[in-house]
């Protein structure tokens, strides 16, 4: 089928699901034809793509890195059927066997703990998790569609197709923005009502963990240095884009399901009755794979907390409408490894002031759109 044909096929699928006039069962028929039509469009359009940056991966690997992430965002039904990743980064025996230890939801939370610092010292090669050979922050992006979804305890909400961070930005991803000069480059800063000239060190000096300490204006300033580093607009997730990331269309308060499971996130489990755990601090990011939300963003329970775009009373700004210049507090959304399950769920909702730096808090980043991948 070439791409009008699946063009026009989209087409007449939504003006029947939209217009015409027919029994719910077929229309639910028709929602899952639109959904398999979408996913051989993908399939079409990213072989060949795919097939030029396995080119790339033997004639210009730094070339292959940036499209490859790009990619991945862009089609991921397609995945990486020929292991070009691994072929770019080449993680020695000992990386792969600590990542696959990892997925054992089993694995104590100590251990856990441990293997993210060995990580750290062996220069965790994971996608997303540390810096492009460039030196630019290396973001896993992970394409939200577009669509409904549950918004607190029963708003039914429509948001466009984003993209979301899969992991919280890391401390030696922050640091290429200090290193940058962004705490001095007045241009970050623009029209925001503080202007930060310090920032409280980083407490837990491990690459991979996430950079913590971070008020909302400094997350901001680095969006806009990292924006001009990708050539798109990076930006907070609202806390709409921040919670259908988290727990998907189907209500669940927890990424995983309805209720809280012992080991699935790093929060305080023992204040909360559930096991004797409370590592009191938090991890590298992405150790909790089982955790992970329906799209495959980690660690939006527990770990940190982390700042969304909008006011805390606007709730329901669009990022075109979020007031950047007011000084009014922001949400925190996910709870932190400090936190008890009460106030550790995809629904709950934290308001600091902007200026706020605590050991607890950070952020990850959102964009709304992705340049298609350009070979020239």
């Amino acid at each position: 089928m070439t791409d009008g044909k699946f063009e026009d096929a989209l087409y007449y699928l939504n003006e029947i699901h939209d217009y015409a006039i027919i029994p719910q069962p077929f229309r639910l028929q028709i929602r899952q034809r639109i959904r398999s039509v979408k996913r051989l469009k993908q399939l079409h359009e990213g072989y060949p793509i795919y097939q030029h940056i396995a080119d790339l991966v033997r004639t210009n690997p730094p070339a292959a890195y940036d499209k490859l992430t790009h990619f991945f965002a862009l089609y991921p039904e397609v995945g990486d059927p020929s292991n070009l990743f691994l072929q770019l980064v080449r993680p020695n025996e000992e990386v792969l066997t600590l990542l696959q230890q990892i997925e054992d939801p089993d694995l104590s939370a100590q251990e856990r703990l441990k293997i993210g610092r060995r990580l750290s010292e062996l220069d965790d090669p994971r996608l997303g998790v540390g810096l492009r050979p460039d030196g630019v922050p290396d973001i896993a992006w992970i394409k939200i569609p577009e669509g409904d979804f549950i918004f607190g305890f029963d708003r039914h909400i429509e948001l466009p197709e984003y993209f979301i961070s899969q992991y919280t930005i890391t401390h030696i991803q922050f640091q290429a923005f200090l290193d940058d000069g962004g705490l001095e480059e007045s241009i970050w800063w623009e029209d925001l009502a503080e202007r930060e000239t310090e920032i409280n060190e980083q407490l837990w000096q491990f690459k991979n963990y996430p950079r913590v300490r971070v008020s909302w204006y400094m997350a901001v300033a680095y969006c806009r240095w990292l924006s001009s580093k990708l050539g798109t607009e990076v930006r907070l997730p609202t806390e709409q884009e921040w919670e259908k990331a988290a727990r998907g269309t189907k209500g669940a308060i927890y990424p995983w399901g309805t209720s809280y499971i012992a080991g699935y996130s790093n929060i305080n489990e023992a204040i909360s009755g559930i096991s004797p755990t409370n590592l009191r601090e938090p991890t590298a990011v992405g150790m909790y794979p089982h955790g992970q939300s329906p799209y495959g963003v980690h660690d939006m329970i527990g770990n940190v907390a982390e700042w969304c775009l909008n006011e805390f009373e606007n709730p329901d700004a669009a990022p075109s409408k979020v007031n950047l210049y007011s000084d009014q507090k922001r949400p925190l959304r996910g709870g932190s490894w400090s936190s008890d399950r009460l106030f550790a769920h995809t629904v709950r909702r934290r308001g600091e002031l902007p200026i706020t730096q605590f050991n607890d808090i950070g952020f990850r980043v959102a964009c709304s759109y992705l340049p298609k991948i350009n070979f020239d």
